[in-house]
């Protein structure tokens, strides 16, 4: 699967591999996990938008998991409520 990541600084990175979703790590640390083609696990930011490039799907929206986030995480996303943009889930 090919997943397009927009990170709220506006950076994006493509990667392919198959999709795990969010994961809790430890009450103080979460993480959204994608199964790169070579087995390691690609840990991103559980803040960012995840989204299927070929269907276009969204996978992840960051809003949905905000009491599951770690609390530093959590934090930022209730001080940022304007993120993720509305067009990012369209």
């Amino acid at each position: 699967m090919k997943i397009h990541i927009k990170f709220p600084s506006g950076a994006t990175k493509d990667v392919i591999g198959e999709w795990k979703g969010f994961e809790k790590i430890s009450k103080e640390s979460s993480a959204v996990a994608i199964k790169l083609k070579d087995g390691t696990m690609f840990l991103g930011d559980p803040r960012s938008v995840y989204r299927e490039i070929d269907t276009d799907k969204v996978l992840y929206n960051p809003k949905d998991f905000v009491d599951e986030m770690n609390p530093n995480m959590a934090d930022w996303m209730r001080k940022n409520p304007e993120w993720p943009h509305p067009e990012l889930l369209l």
